[in-house]
């Protein structure tokens, strides 16, 4: 999967569960510091990339940088998929 691919599906899938999220389009929005996700937002969005992606987000990974944004969170997701060298 391309990581354009994995953009688009965590951008579907926060703009489908949390409609208010979506920029439509404009400038990307904070996720966390807009207030537009809480902590059990957050927990769905991993519960989702554990589904979608078969990939596991670690304590290690819970930094607000990482989940600012679709983009940030697709970056994440894209060094989890990267095979280990």
């Amino acid at each position: 999967m391309s990581p354009a691919q994995i953009e688009s599906d965590i951008h579907a899938f926060i703009a489908r569960r949390f409609p208010i999220a979506d920029s439509g389009g404009a400038a990307p929005v904070s996720l966390l510091d807009g207030g537009l996700i809480d902590s059990l937002g957050l927990l769905e969005i991993v519960t989702f990339i554990s589904e979608r992606f078969g990939t596991e987000i670690s304590d290690d990974d819970f930094l607000p940088e990482h989940f600012e944004t679709t983009s940030s969170i697709a970056a994440l997701v894209v060094r989890k998929l990267a095979p280990i060298r």
